[in-house]
């Protein structure tokens, strides 16, 4: 009987076939996150970039993407060919999310057809098997944060450059034996594929080691002379690296992060990496708990995690060991694609939440997912091979259509989170529920939406879990880190008691804000207005005299002081003030209806 439902009797697919199949699945698992709005860093590095309108390459390429909080504990990023894509972004879509959202469901396709193509490479044309690794590396649900998040395009970027060059550098390995121009031709195109790949995320860097580990494991490395012309074309990648990071220290003044910082620190992060490794491990197998935000305390116990870990590596050895020797080699690279696509971010590089929460994002898996759809693969075919009964070879793709389904719903399920902050930050403290930054998020979500009472609860959990830190940490850095976190808090919570008007209440937050950080030009704004509005005018004026003394540009302190003088029947002062306002932003409309109003009652 003619094998028609099984992988193998796919093997005269074309590739044409292959990516309408893809981009069917793709947009059915990620067409309801075309619908959400502009989520939290979405909103950071689109909607409120400065340059989002320039699409200057000078700029592009002088502009640094980095925290608003000037702190040794956040990474300052240098990725400007996802500023490229962001303002080019802008330019065809303006502030529509859609647009965006169409782009990264794009990437995700070509993506997974990348890796349709890395298994038809690695496995000399067994298209079924690729293609069931692609459908699996489209649908699985912890791919949603980094399609269905708008600024998670940096993971879809520079890991379809990734695999793009790896691709690439394959081809003219195995064209040496024709014209040797074209290898060339296939060489250097993936030498630049790779520096745009770092240019989109520093993580790029791991593809030099991938493709030395290739070698390694699975080159043809018994001539001696081939063995020298692949190790200049890999010194090639090298290069690129290397300029690379005299360019990161050119724009950035440094050329990478501060690795081993306090050394007790580094160790104790060192000490937690069997940990996050099983949690890594769990997302891919068991991907039931997604949410955004994840977190591992370095400070957990870890004597359990190292005894799973270690059991889990004993039986991947065992397997290594019993496998015959094609795939063994298969599963030997698969693995070694998992450890050092994950490094960077395996809690090498520091990657604080808060305190001694590390962050274990999901779409820290997007690259090194490759590694783990290679070793099943692996798998697959060995348990395939010791199946004699046809029936229940066909019947295994019956399962694994069942299996896909279920991926897809779950993935859609998740990026239904993605709809708004509210409900994206809620099923991050159902997990994390001892995030400060995780109830400062949601409360402020509460706030924008006009839930003053659920962000003032919110609030109060993040103040006590930041002066809880406080009692804890030492430094003045780390300190004013947190400090500021609770400055914030309180400048929120006034805001909070206003829209509820509890006026008294707002004024006290404001007072304590004050005491902490006097140099808040926004409180002494604020409180300034709160005060004008119960005819306090002395008061407000003196406030909005703070204000304006800490930023002299400050021109809504600026009109409102004027506000003030003219119910106090000084008037030639207030003209004077509203001079000086349109002389600094002569498009200031409030400013200047309120100086012909009063140019008029003289």
């Amino acid at each position: 009987m003619k094998k028609i439902f099984l992988f193998e009797s796919f093997k005269d697919i074309s590739l044409q076939f292959v990516l309408i199949l893809l981009s069917i699945i793709g947009f059915i698992t990620y067409i309801n996150a075309v619908f959400h709005p502009f989520v939290h860093d979405d909103v950071v590095f689109i909607v409120k970039n400065p340059a989002i309108q320039e699409l200057s390459f000078k700029s592009i390429f002088q502009q640094t993407i980095s925290s608003d909080r000037d702190t040794s504990l956040i990474n300052t990023y240098y990725r400007p060919l996802l500023e490229f894509f962001y303002r080019l972004g802008y330019q065809l879509f303006g502030f529509n999310p859609a647009g965006f959202h169409f782009i990264n469901i794009f990437f995700h396709i070509i993506n997974s057809f990348l890796v349709f193509i890395l298994f038809n490479v690695l496995w000399k044309n067994q298209k079924g098997m690729a293609l069931a690794a692609s459908i699996v590396f489209l649908t699985h649900p912890m791919q949603s944060e980094a399609v269905a998040c708008i600024s998670g395009i940096s993971n879809l970027v520079f890991a379809g450059l990734c695999l793009l060059s790896f691709i690439l550098y394959l081809y003219s390995m195995e064209t040496e034996r024709q014209k040797r121009g074209e290898t060339l031709w296939y060489y250097l195109l993936s030498l630049l594929i790779f520096a745009l790949a770092v240019l989109a995320k520093e993580q790029a860097i791991v593809l030099p080691i991938l493709i030395l580990w290739y070698e390694v494991i699975l080159g043809e490395n018994k001539n001696t002379n081939r063995r020298r012309i692949r190790f200049v074309r890999w010194a090639g990648f090298i290069f690129v690296v290397s300029f690379y990071f005299l360019l990161r220290k050119y724009v950035l003044g440094i050329t990478m992060p501060n690795v081993f910082g306090s050394m007790p620190e580094f160790f104790l992060r060192m000490k937690a990496v069997p940990l996050t490794l099983l949690t890594y491990l769990g997302i891919i197998f068991f991907p039931l708990d997604l949410h955004y935000y994840r977190s591992v305390d370095i400070l957990s116990p870890v004597l359990g995690a190292i005894s799973i870990l270690g059991f889990i590596l004993l039986c991947v050895g065992y397997l290594i060991i019993r496998i015959p020797a094609p795939y063994k080699q298969r599963i030997i690279f698969g693995s070694g694609w998992f450890i050092i696509a994950f490094g960077p971010t395996l809690n090498i590089v520091p990657l604080i939440n808060e305190y001694s929460f590390i962050l274990t994002a999901e779409h820290f898996l997007y690259l090194p997912f490759v590694g783990i759809l290679i070793i099943a693969a692996c798998l697959w075919k060995v348990v395939l091979k010791q199946i004699k009964k046809e029936n229940v070879k066909s019947i295994s793709i019956y399962i694994f259509v069942v299996f896909i389904c279920i991926f897809i719903v779950m993935t859609i399920k998740q990026n239904s989170y993605w709809r708004g902050e509210i409900p994206l930050f809620e099923r991050m403290l159902k997990y994390e529920k001892k995030f400060g930054r995780g109830h400062l998020l949601l409360a402020k979500a509460y706030y924008n939406e006009g839930q003053y009472s659920k962000a003032i609860e919110h609030y109060a959990f993040a103040e006590k879990i930041f002066r809880e830190y406080l009692q804890k940490v030492t430094g003045e850095n780390v300190s004013s880190f947190y400090q500021g976190f609770i400055n914030e808090i309180y400048f929120d919570l006034a805001r909070c008691y206003e829209a509820l008007g509890n006026v008294e209440q707002a004024v006290e937050y404001y007072h304590q804000l004050l005491r902490m950080y006097p140099n808040s030009g926004a409180a002494h704004n604020n409180l300034g207005t709160l005060y004008m509005q119960k005819g306090g005018y002395d008061l407000a004026i003196e406030h909005f005299e703070k204000a304006v003394k800490i930023d002299a540009k400050d021109v809504r302190a600026m009109n409102n002081l004027a506000i003030c003088y003219i119910h106090k029947e000084e008037k030639a002062k207030a003209e004077e003030i509203f001079n000086k306002i349109l002389t600094i932003e002569p498009g200031f409309t409030s400013a200047r209806d309120n100086l012909n109003f009063l140019l008029q009652s003289k």
